[in-house]
């Protein structure tokens, strides 16, 4: 789609410009409400699983972290901009794939609670036997022969769908690529994307199962088996390592999903409805406006969901019904030159009312009632999502053959000038022959391309998790290590290629960038050297508090004021090392600071006399010039004036 999107519509801001391009205002403005609600959906995900998770390692009230969280993301995303968040992106992402490799070593490698991978076997077996799952094959939880994880697999799949083919900041991302890299970015993104949820669920998932750790429905909807069982296992360091990773991802996200409802309500709705001659100035006026108006409203929009009991489990699960009609329409806007404008939008709408019916009468039918836990269950869930999509797809697909219209957008027939049916915009800055090699490029590496995603999306979706579903395997010890290692060894790489490629790319950019902000950079190296060593302080202490704690308890002789006594002087000792550790880095700050900006005026300087030396030369030239024209000139001038005095001479001698 990326390629597609490149070859035919890199002019466009957002890909509803794509439909109204082709098929007009009322397909344009059904697309474009399917896009703000998909914006919505996973921004209101986003608040929900940040602000649960904010709550549950820290204690800050849950309402409290609701609105935090947007303002965070406000403000980050006003100073920041689109920019800021692709780079922040590959910062957070990098992060991310090196805390989950702290938790693979801690658990599979370091830990004495869970013994490794074996260990974990062990209590996965005990597990199955003590508390079987229902609908997996012999109750194991060691097998993907799982009547729920299938239907959840479905479920997944059709919502996912939906939040990349409806998000704005998907194509937001395409557009801005460069034309022959977007394509493949998007798979090798894929590829590394799928590392992360897979290497969580095998380490934090299974490890909370082995564990015996026991969470309501509650916790479980909320998204806090990760957070809970980071703490319990690794302490202090585990909840800080997944809070700063859940903070930061979630901030760099909803700054995307709020760029790209900016971007949505500015282009399609303010300069294509509103207000068509908006100025650049007033653009990035209305854009900050928007931000601030859509975060605030995003921070009670969570909190009304938390006060009727809406979990981020069920806004992930139900986001397919709402979105999902919207897919297949845009697909084929993009791939079949034969969509026809009236079909799709119909298609649209007609399956998002379908898979909204369907989806509750089937909870009724099935548990007697229309409520949140019954329309939670996965029964009416699956039949709503599959419903949604499906008529999507068969509705655009059977409407377009019957349909034989076709629109007309003012008085100008649209001409379907290549394979996907799209008017190229002239550009008159390109010749006709690159045009045409870019086109052939695009072309060729779409069709690369689409095979490569054709057998991934095979192997993802049938080759591996069906034939391990109906056979019924459950996995033994040796085929359990086989999967965990197939998983780390994915995880390495993609993290590795993750973090490495952006730098090896853009190093030039990154060269210049760090020369011009070394100051900026002091700094953070300093802020960072001050959380870090406070980290290992305030764990440090807290261990012997923990330790001292324990030795006073075990000795009934010891008089009670003793462990406050005790506990006063760690405090005052762990006061004191704080004290110092900041003077020392302040001290190192001041000094760095100090050593930088003379150096940097000290560089000046050196530029500055390097350029006046440049300049004088250049004048010194100029005028060794002069001083040989003045030369030539009166050698002329004396010429001359002899050749005259001997001609007049001459000639009064005549």
């Amino acid at each position: 789609m990326a390629t597609r999107l490149k070859k035919a519509y890199s002019h466009v801001h957002t890909f509803p410009e794509i439909i109204y391009e082709r098929f007009g205002k009322k397909a344009h403005k059904v697309f474009l409400f399917f896009g703000l609600m998909t914006n919505i959906i996973i921004t209101s995900m986003l608040v929900l699983g940040g602000a649960a998770a904010v709550n549950s390692l820290t204690g800050v009230n849950l309402y409290v972290a609701a609105f935090l969280i947007p303002i965070g993301i406000v403000i980050y995303t006003i100073v920041g901009g689109l920019k800021a968040t692709f780079i922040a992106d590959y910062i957070n992402t990098a992060f991310l794939f090196i805390v989950i490799l702290i938790f693979v070593v801690g658990i599979y490698f370091t830990s004495s609670e869970t013994g490794g991978i074996a260990g974990i076997y062990d209590r996965l077996l005990s597990a199955s036997l003590t508390q079987p799952v229902e609908g997996n094959s012999n109750g194991s939880y060691l097998t993907l022969a799982s009547t729920g994880g299938l239907i959840f697999g479905i479920v997944n799949i059709v919502g996912n769908f939906g939040t990349v083919f409806v998000n704005q900041a998907f194509w937001q991302r395409a557009i801005a690529a460069d034309s022959r890299a977007a394509g493949r970015s998007f798979l090798l993104g894929g590829m590394i994307w799928f590392a992360v949820p897979m290497m969580l669920a095998t380490t934090l998932g299974l490890t909370a199962v082995a564990m015996g750790l026991t969470f309501s429905e509650e916790q479980i909807s909320l998204g806090l088996v990760a957070p809970s069982t980071a703490f319990t296992l690794l302490g202090d360091a585990g909840a800080i390592l997944l809070l700063t990773v859940l903070f930061t991802v979630v901030i760099s996200a909803g700054s995307a999903q709020i760029t790209s409802v900016t971007s949505l309500v500015t282009f399609d709705i303010f300069k294509r409805y509103l207000k068509p001659s908006l100025k650049d100035a007033e653009v990035i006026v209305y854009s900050r406006a928007i931000i601030l108006f859509y975060g605030l409203a995003m921070g009670v929009f969570a909190s009304i969901l938390f006060q009727i009991g809406v979990s981020l489990e069920y806004v992930y699960l139900v986001m397919g019904i709402l979105i999902g009609s919207a897919v297949a329409p845009i697909i084929l806007t993009l791939v079949w030159e034969k969509t026809k404008g009236n079909s799709m939008t119909a298609a649209a709408i007609v399956g998002i009312i379908g898979g909204t019916i369907s989806w509750i009468v089937s909870a009724s039918l099935l548990y007697g009632d229309i409520s949140l836990k019954s329309t939670g269950e996965q029964i009416p869930l699956l039949i709503g999502n599959v419903t949604s999509i499906s008529l999507g797809a068969i509705v655009t697909i059977l409407g377009s053959g019957i349909e034989r219209s076709t629109y007309k957008k003012g008085n100008r027939q649209i001409q379907h000038v290549n394979s996907i049916g799209i008017d190229q915009k002239d550009n008159s800055d390109i010749s006709p022959s690159d045009d045409e090699a870019n086109q052939k490029q695009l072309s060729k590496e779409s069709k690369t391309l689409f095979k490569y995603a054709t057998v991934l999306t095979l192997a993802f979706t049938v080759f591996v998790p069906l034939p391990l579903y109906f056979s019924g395997y459950v996995f033994s010890s040796i085929s359990l290590h086989i999967w965990i290692w197939i998983v780390i060894l994915w995880t390495s790489i993609a993290g590795g290629i993750m973090i490495a490629f952006p730098v090896i790319e853009s190093r030039n950019y990154i060269i210049h960038v760090t020369r011009n902000s070394i100051v900026p950079l002091v700094f953070i190296g300093i802020t960072l050297s001050t959380i870090f060593t406070s980290s290992i302080l305030y764990l440090h202490y807290s261990d012997q508090e923990r330790y001292v704690k324990q030795l006073i308890d075990k000795d009934t002789i010891i008089q009670e004021n003793t462990l406050s006594t005790v506990i006063g002087l760690f405090n005052e000792q762990m006061y004191t090392s704080f004290v110092l550790v900041y003077i020392i880095i302040g001290v190192m700050g001041a000094f760095s600071l100090t050593t930088l900006l003379l150096n940097r005026r000290s560089r000046k300087l050196v530029e500055l006399t390097k350029i006046q030396k440049k300049e004088l030369e250049k004048v010194n030239e100029e005028l060794i010039k002069l001083g040989r024209v003045k030369e030539e000139f009166i050698n002329t001038a004396a010429h001359e004036l002899n050749t005259n005095t001997a001609h007049n001479s001459t000639h009064r001698y005549s």
